[in-house]
């Protein structure tokens, strides 16, 4: 049987994060939408590009600084368990500020940039 992926490890700039649960990895890329003709759709058409990126929890300690994660420009690399390696360039921290939830001991973060790049 094979293995599927269950986790994924984070790396920001090489350096790896401990996140707590799954990140989430948008691949980013074309976006497209269908193109109707009178009978039948009769292709597509790309209307944007989607960035990529990830979103992901990460236990925090005194090691851990909030704006270790209030990056531009940085280099966001995801290792899967089962050997997938994704990368994103130009990741740069979008949405609120990071903030620590001191009852959870956790940050939570997203990063956005160039689309994902499969090795």
């Amino acid at each position: 049987m094979a293995q599927l992926t269950g986790r994924a490890e984070v790396f920001i700039n090489n350096i790896k994060m401990g996140t707590t649960e799954g990140p989430t990895i948008k691949f980013g890329g074309e976006v497209r939408e269908t193109v109707n003709g009178q009978f039948k759709p009769q292709g597509y058409k790309v209307t944007d590009v989607a960035p990529g990126g990830a979103d992901m929890v990460i236990a925090h300690s005194a090691s851990v600084s909030v704006s270790d994660f209030d990056v531009t420009d940085a280099t966001l690399m995801l290792v899967t368990d089962t050997g997938s390696v994704f990368l994103v360039t130009q990741a740069t921290r979008v949405g609120d500020p990071p903030e620590l939830d001191a009852g959870a001991g956790t940050i939570s973060v997203s990063l956005e940039g160039q689309p994902a790049k499969t090795f």
